[in-house]
């Protein structure tokens, strides 16, 4: 799956675009028997469309692609969706949806594009959930708080020493916002969580992040992310409480096994606690998620000289 092409009259939407298509990737994915390529390699290939979709396809690993593009101008939206049979490179399917913009609406319009989808494949590779019909819940009735989550979570993925205090801020008017969105909550402890990282230190964003995290638990318990984030923030200081860091870990992994974010963390606990082999699995297993998670890129050097690959630890990945 392809990001979204921003078409807005402005071009000022791309944030909008891209957390719309990442929102029908994250639904794709619970659909059992369909291989979805990560959101990180698919929006790798941003902006390389003139590549043709043959070549992105397979260097994607995928035969069908989704791609499409969003329009929003004043209070309607438009989303247009089209799957590629990259082979063939051909159009199987094509639909858009105009509508009044509105949370309600763009949820469902995420549940009835990914519907589409499996119901246009069901029949090409055997979905066992062919027939079945994707529900998107919509966790926040406020637009705006959602809208701002979209772009502090395009930020997030982009963070840097600059603009993670932006995101910080955008996820605490969220949640001010309002206090029921439980992703964004879950948002807001990841970036607490990060923030010593990147210098920042004008506040305790340890027990924020903690706090942060246990908010979005109380209010969704399915969300992985804050386990991690509790399972992270119990090393952050020597000597660290690993044993109980590697439970919540456990938890996160029991509630969604692919979270790039949770895998890349307890990779660098296993590091930290001198379990390499342990780590050295699992950040083998994020292979397909380098451009979105620099923090990897660092993490898989330290192990290859760890295990005496001196010429790989020094080389870029």
């Amino acid at each position: 799956m392809l990001p979204f092409a921003d078409l807005s009259p402005n071009g000022d939407q791309e944030y909008f675009s891209d957390g719309i298509a990442e929102e029908i990737l994250n639904a794709l994915t619970r659909v059992r028997g369909l291989k979805v390529a990560s959101r990180t390699s698919a929006f790798g290939f941003k902006g390389q469309e003139a590549l043709g979709m043959p070549l992105i396809a397979e260097k994607l690993q995928v035969r069908h692609v989704l791609e499409g593009s969003v329009r929003k101008s004043g209070n309607t939206i438009r989303i247009t969706a089209q799957i590629i049979d990259a082979a063939a490179d051909q159009h199987l399917w094509s639909e858009s949806y105009d509508r009044e913009l509105t949370t309600d609406n763009i949820f469902t319009i995420q549940g009835e594009i990914a519907s589409a989808i499996v119901a246009q494949l069901a029949h090409l590779i055997g979905l066992e959930d062919g027939a079945s019909t994707i529900s998107v819940k919509a966790d926040t009735q406020n637009l705006g708080a959602y809208e701002t989550y979209l772009e502090a979570r395009t930020l997030f993925a982009r963070r840097n020493r600059l603009n993670l205090p932006v995101v910080i801020e955008k996820l605490e008017f969220t949640v001010a916002t309002d206090p029921e969105f439980a992703r964004a909550w879950e948002q807001l402890a990841a970036s607490y969580s990060v923030a010593p990282s990147w210098g920042l230190v004008d506040r305790d964003y340890v027990a924020l992040s903690n706090r942060a995290a246990e908010r979005a638990i109380q209010l969704n318990p399915d969300l992985s992310l804050p386990y991690a984030v509790l399972g992270s923030n119990l090393t952050e200081h020597p000597p660290g409480k690993f044993a109980e860091s590697f439970a919540f870990f456990e938890q996160a992994m029991q509630r969604d096994p692919s979270d790039p974010t949770a895998l890349l963390w307890r990779s660098e606990d296993y590091v930290a606690a001198g379990f390499f082999p342990g780590s050295n699995c699992r950040s083998q297993s994020l292979s397909g998620h380098r451009s979105e998670l620099p923090a990897l890129q660092s993490l898989v050097s330290k192990e290859s000289l760890l295990f005496g690959q001196h010429r790989a630890g020094f080389c870029p990945i």
